[in-house]
């Protein structure tokens, strides 16, 4: 058979078949006002915005995780400058004042930026086994808003020619203490 005769049979066959009536008199579903390839059925409009709506919950529930690890991301950011802020203070002192380096204060950096009023408190010191709060605010002509506050720890050990400081940072002015950024300078005394 060639392809030619092929076809026809199936053109035959096709008008055939749209031709045909049921017993009713109606026309089947076939006919040429209502063909079967065309649109979809309920059945399958469903599934698909089923599919769709479960696509987008899943997205959307990707974004309260993304938030919060974009705060936890905020909170280290600002525990490490602190860190730095406190080693840098620290190592400044200690070449000058190696004997009274565990009673320094440290004033905070950059202090105009901050409120005159809480500044007095923003000092960082020692504290041995007490937990201190630093909270940094501005003030602006609308009021005072706080940009951050912060937790912490500082210990000092002493070995000889080597000093030795461990700081513990929490993020907030409240909250559990069960997680800090640890952080850890030595200093040497060059001089003696």
């Amino acid at each position: 058979m060639d392809a030619k005769r092929i076809i026809s049979i199936v053109g035959r066959q096709r008008s055939e078949v749209r031709s045909q009536k049921s017993e009713s008199g109606v026309r089947s579903l076939t006919s040429d006002l209502w063909p079967l390839t065309s649109g979809f059925s309920l059945v399958e409009v469903t599934l698909a915005l089923m599919v769709m709506a479960i696509g987008i919950l899943s997205i959307m529930s990707l974004f309260p995780a993304g938030l919060d690890q974009n705060a936890r991301s905020i909170a280290d950011t600002h525990a490490a400058f602190f860190a730095e802020e406190v080693f840098g203070g620290l190592q400044a002192c200690a070449e000058t004042n190696w004997a009274g380096l565990a009673e320094a204060q440290l004033p905070v950096a950059a202090k105009a930026m901050w409120d005159p009023a809480t500044t007095a408190t923003n000092k960082v010191h020692f504290t041995g086994t007490n937990v201190v709060m630093n909270k940094y605010e501005y003030t602006v002509p609308s009021g005072t808003y706080e940009d951050h506050a912060l937790r912490y720890r500082l210990v000092l050990t002493t070995n000889g020619l080597l000093k030795a400081a461990t700081l513990w940072v929490w993020p907030g002015e409240f909250g559990g203490t069960n997680d800090p950024s640890m952080f850890y300078a030595e200093f040497f005394r060059f001089r003696s």
